[in-house]
């Protein structure tokens, strides 16, 4: 039981910094702390339904511990590639002009990623709005 908790405690310890960095990436600098928020509340949910699924699949086993067992492994292991094809899924899409890296013809003067200098600049923020309230 030990090895099982360092095991997945050092998982976690590994995955969450890259994970954290890489899904914030695309993220202005005005925008980290709501994006990090939203984040973390979606990883406690994730985490929260996770152990659901996973427990009432083991409480609903066949009535011995190793079958029951068996029915949450498999269960997890299944919302595991499930994970992992949503994933790639999105990953997918990233590279179509959707994601870090990207700039965009954005109206609100905010400085996209390709563009930390900010070609709008200051007079851009009073243009951005002004073009806004004539569509």
């Amino acid at each position: 039981m030990h090895a099982a908790l360092t095991v997945a405690g050092l998982g976690t310890g590994l995955f969450t910094p890259p994970f954290f960095t890489t899904a914030l990436r695309g993220v202005g600098p005005q925008e980290t702390g709501s994006a990090a928020g939203l984040l973390n509340a979606v990883q406690q949910l994730g985490g929260t339904f996770g152990v659901a699924m996973v427990g009432g699949v083991y409480l609903a086993g066949d009535g011995t511990p190793r079958g029951a067992a068996q029915a949450a492994l498999a269960t997890a292991g299944a919302i595991l590639a499930a994970t992992g094809i949503a994933a790639a899924a999105m990953t997918g899409r990233r590279g179509r002009g959707t994601g870090a890296g990207c700039e965009t013809d954005r109206r609100d003067g905010i400085a996209a990623p390709d563009d930390p200098a900010g070609s709008l600049g200051s007079a851009g923020l009073d243009q951005g709005a002004a073009e806004t309230s004539h569509h």
